[in-house]
């Protein structure tokens, strides 16, 4: 019976313990609030939109995509038309504020070719200053 009280007791500290290193809240001084999926909200279109274009610019800073076709070596200058966003879905286990977001991108591999639509999966979050970032 004694060893049933002390594994009773031992539970119950463990459980008390572990409730203290949750979020602290804002009666406790807490600096940093907690959040939450619904409070940040998901990336608009917009907002995936002005993250996809900026993407095409640093690739395009950075001297274009490198690719090896039939052995050979080809620089290409890839231009981004139009983004569309069809759905995001959170990813919590990496940041609060982290989304896994599909679209539809209309884009060429030069400014010569006919933009054709694909899909596209990008994982957004943001970062201190608010902005949408790759993660």
């Amino acid at each position: 019976m004694n060893n049933q009280r002390l594994a009773s007791l031992l539970l119950c500290l463990l459980a008390a313990g572990c409730s203290k290193f949750g979020h602290a809240s804002k009666e406790e001084g807490s600096s940093v609030p907690a959040t939450s999926v619904a409070s940040i909200g998901e990336p608009s279109e917009q907002d995936l939109r002005d993250f996809e274009f900026k993407r095409y610019e640093a690739i395009e800073a950075g001297g274009g995509l490198q690719l090896t076709v039939s052995g050979q070596s080809v620089i290409a200058h890839p231009k981004l038309y139009d983004v569309h966003k069809d759905k995001c879905t959170a990813v919590p286990q990496v940041a609060p504020s982290a989304f896994e977001c599909e679209l539809t991108i209309s884009s060429s591999l030069s400014g010569r070719d006919e933009p054709r639509e694909k899909g596209e999966r990008v994982g957004v979050k943001r970062n201190a200053n608010g902005e949408w970032v790759a993660w």
